[in-house]
Order: C-alpha cells, then structure tokens, then sequence
C-alpha cells in the first residue's frame, strides 16, 4: 500500500477506490486529516495520486508563506 496526503476532492474520489482507507496510525480515535491508504491492487493510480498530492502540499506551503508575510 502507499500512503498520500490529498486535498478534499481527490481525498473523496480516493476513498471510493475498493480497498482504500483513510489513513490511521496508531489506531487513534480520529485518523490523519486528508490523508489515503491506497492499497496495491491500485497501484497503477500512485503516479497519479502522488503528483496531486504534491500539487496539495505546494499549495499548502504557498498559502502557508502567503500568511506569514501578512502577518
């Protein structure tokens, strides 16, 4: 399996895959925000699911440095 960390569409249309979950270490009572478990059988997807994951985390971060000029 692998693991990605997606904004809120693509996090939805992830989960819809058949065996995905969303992804929860430990066991906690409340799993890791936008974050999917893609399981293997899926894997001709990770390409995919790993460029939008980094179009999340850039955008993430480009929002992030936005705030901390304004601030």
């Amino acid at each position: 399996a692998m693991v990605f960390k997606l904004n809120k569409d693509s996090l939805i249309d992830a989960l819809d895959l058949q065996g995905a979950d969303t992804f929860n270490p430990g066991d906690k009572a409340k799993p890791m925000k936008n974050w999917a478990v893609i399981p293997y059988k899926h894997s001709q997807l990770w390409k995919e699911l790993a460029l939008k994951a980094y179009q999340h985390i850039v955008k993430e971060e480009k929002i992030k440095d936005g705030k901390r000029k304004h601030a």
